[in-house]
């Protein structure tokens, strides 16, 4: 009897911390094309509110930069661990709506947490 010499072939689960360069490409556009689509609706409203046209896209691009690092961070993440807490960050987002609806209007929109000395949410 001869022994094949050839090792069976196995599919082992390689982690793989690469990048989508291609998911990445068109989140980077559409954050882009946001800010400047703000900017370009906002920026003479800056300017006679605050006498700086670059108002509101200075805050919305510190909120985008905030929002791209945070991404990054939770893609390092297995998915099966936030797979876990599926059901607890799901009982939290219902109880921060509910608290939405009893919060005063703000501005006209009763879509703010207000956090006192902290600011709104």
């Amino acid at each position: 009897m001869v022994k094949s010499t050839k090792k069976p072939k196995t599919t082992l689960n390689k982690k793989t911390n690469t990048v989508d360069i291609t998911f990445l490409f068109i989140i980077l556009i559409l954050v882009s094309l946001g800010l400047v689509m703000l900017f370009s609706a906002s920026y003479a409203n800056a300017y006679y509110r605050n006498g700086d046209s670059f108002h509101y896209i200075k805050d919305q691009a510190i909120f985008a930069i905030i929002g791209l690092c945070a991404m990054f961070i939770i893609s390092k993440i297995d998915y099966r661990i936030l797979h876990k807490f599926a059901y607890i960050i799901l009982g939290i987002s219902v109880v921060l709506l509910i608290i939405v609806l009893f919060m005063k209007p703000l501005n006209g929109a009763k879509r703010w947490i207000i956090l006192p000395g902290l600011g709104t949410f």
